[in-house]
């Protein structure tokens, strides 16, 4: 069953009719399974590179100050075909009136992946 999250390739599958003892007919199947990881050392750079970006600001004192209520978010057990949606909320704690926008993490990457989606899209 692949989606654009994983795919997934069968390989080889074989029947062992030579075992017996067993209230099923087993088989065994081989599979190639493409899967995204998360690269800790490329994570990094991108935060480093994005430090350095808005690092001049730091010194400002008129800076907006933004909050985001939760940088983690849990989804619970999700089920195939079955959406679901969770909220966050981010706030400008400042005096400076400020604009946020979603950005990738760097330039030869989408915002976010194609089963994701960001509503409002400002």
């Amino acid at each position: 069953m692949p989606s654009a999250a994983c795919q997934v390739h069968q390989r080889t599958y074989t029947s062992h009719p030579q075992i017996t003892m067993s209230d099923h007919r087993p088989v065994a199947a081989d599979f190639d399974v493409d899967v995204d990881y998360y690269d800790k050392d490329f994570h990094e750079a991108v935060v480093q590179k994005l430090y350095r970006l808005v690092g001049h600001m730091e010194d400002s004192h008129d800076r907006p100050i933004v909050k985001v209520d939760d940088t983690f978010i849990e989804f619970g057990k999700v089920f195939y075909g079955r959406p679901v949606s969770r909220e966050i909320k981010i706030e400008n704690a400042g005096k400076t009136p400020c604009v946020f926008r979603f950005v990738p993490a760097d330039t030869d990457i989408p915002i976010h992946p194609d089963w994701l989606r960001i509503e409002p899209w400002l």
